[in-house]
């Protein structure tokens, strides 16, 4: 038993609260386990008995303390000499009225800490999380500027900052603080994805696709940056298409080149390089492109038809005659059956002449 202590009398814990260590059923097993191995006289054996059940009483009393979060910091908070424990003890109690939705109450756990302990970093920043789930930002940017001209090297606050400013409409605040984040830090992928977020409210999507890339090599399991990536590619086609109207073609480029990294049968994606090497005059590797997406989208019709434009433009019309027959023989819309019989008859009328 001495043993098994011995840690913690060289390394003392924090706060006063011991017996989660099972310092109680260790002593009753140690008991328990010496009456059977040595026999003792009667009279012993029911000491032992007695103290057997004084121990188990015990353990059901501190197993209801051990209920749960709140009522063992509320038993903390209780026995813990100030300033000590108490500080800890309301943090916690304020993080599990977070949790529960209790925000208020929270925020009050939170300012009794700091009443007794001024300067706990803590205190301070869960502080500033619960008063801008109140709807009280400015408060909360004051605290999380407060701890971080305290302690310039932490990351938390620089990441509350930062998504904060974002929040409020100064990317450009946002971006500075998160890229302030350190790489060893715990919100090191959140502030990726975070960037990523800012970066594509402002019209940088090629930016934005780097940063949740980022976010997803920094931790595979970041929830938020995958979303964020699945989501960009299911609108890429809409995406994309407002990007090629606003003449951005190296963006477009850019943007479709990450995305096929991620998914290399992405089929807007495949559409849009080869659109936008295309408009660049990469004609040759954009063919490429193009006869990929048809080989591997064969139902994909814009496909078709840009792959035809591409062979009109180089003159052969053989090639362009091919896919446009291709195409009109799998389309089923009206329009495009339309626009593709139009297109095949001016090719077989040049191949004519």
């Amino acid at each position: 038993m001495v043993i098994y202590l011995l840690p913690t009398l060289a390394v003392p814990l924090f706060i006063l609260v011991n017996d989660h260590r099972l310092y109680v059923p260790l002593a009753g097993g140690i008991i328990l386990l010496a009456g059977i191995l040595f026999p003792a006289p009667i009279a012993l054996r029911r000491a032992y008995i007695g103290v057997l059940i004084v121990f188990a009483a015990l353990v059901v009393q501190r197993n209801q303390v051990w209920h749960d979060e709140y009522t063992l910091w509320t038993d903390v908070e209780r026995k813990s000499p100030e300033p000590f424990g108490k500080p800890i003890a309301y943090i916690h109690l304020g993080n599990y009225s977070r949790d529960h939705g209790e925000l208020d109450k929270a925020v009050g756990y939170y300012r009794r800490a700091l009443e007794m302990s001024p300067e706990h970093v803590a205190a301070k920043n869960n502080l500033a999380n619960a008063l801008e789930k109140l709807g009280q930002p400015e408060e909360a940017r004051g605290l999380y500027e407060e701890v971080l001209a305290e302690h310039p090297d932490l990351a938390e606050p620089r990441y509350n900052l930062g998504r904060l400013a974002y929040f409020q409409g100064r990317p450009h605040e946002a971006i500075y603080h998160l890229r302030a984040v350190p790489d060893d830090s715990y919100h090191h992928d959140l502030a990726l994805n975070m960037l990523g977020v800012v970066y594509e409210k402002v019209g940088r999507l090629d930016s934005a696709v780097s940063f949740y890339r980022r976010a997803l090599a920094a931790k595979f399991e970041s929830a938020d940056a995958a979303d964020n990536m699945a989501r960009l590619l299911r609108r890429f086609g809409e995406l994309g298409r407002g990007l090629m109207e606003s003449g951005q073609l190296k963006q477009v480029e850019s943007v479709s080149r990450q995305l096929l990294e991620t998914n290399p049968r992405h089929r807007d994606s495949l559409f849009f390089l080869g659109v936008s090497l295309f408009h660049q005059g990469l004609v040759g590797e954009s063919g490429e492109v193009n006869r990929y997406l048809v080989e591997s989208h064969p139902d994909f019709i814009e496909g078709y038809i840009q792959l035809g434009n591409l062979y009109e433009t180089l003159g052969e019309l053989e090639g362009a005659a091919a896919v446009y027959e291709e195409a009109y023989r799998r389309v089923r819309d009206r329009d495009l059956r339309e626009l593709l019989g139009q297109r095949l008859s001016g090719v077989r009328g040049r191949l004519v002449q």
